[in-house]
């Protein structure tokens, strides 16, 4: 995790800093740090708001988290970036993914 904090602490403003930030929430997230891990994907998300695995990763975080405020504070600002019908699917498409990626 310290490769991808520096990794974003030199990118600031470059156009890798979206990815780094989702790899950087992702590793923290599974190493157990899910407080972190979530602001960092939310860090992604408001630098790419488009991105699906951010917002699945985002979504994963949310069931799975034993207090779901943590996760809460992203799907305002991100349903301002699609129209109602889109957020909608993806967020059940998330949802999806979620619950059947872990039956693998």
């Amino acid at each position: 995790m310290a490769i991808f904090e520096a990794a974003l602490a030199a990118c600031a403003g470059c156009t890798l800093e979206a990815t780094l930030a989702k790899d950087l929430g992702l590793s923290q997230s599974q190493g157990g740090e899910l407080q972190s891990g979530v602001i960092s994907l939310q860090r992604s998300l408001a630098l790419n708001p488009k991105d699906l695995d951010t917002l699945r990763a985002l979504g994963i975080a949310e069931r799975t988290s034993p207090s779901p405020e943590l996760t809460i504070p992203f799907l305002p600002s991100l349903r301002s970036s699609f129209t109602s019908r889109t957020f909608s699917l993806l967020m059940i498409a998330g949802f999806i993914y979620g619950r059947f990626s872990h039956d693998r």
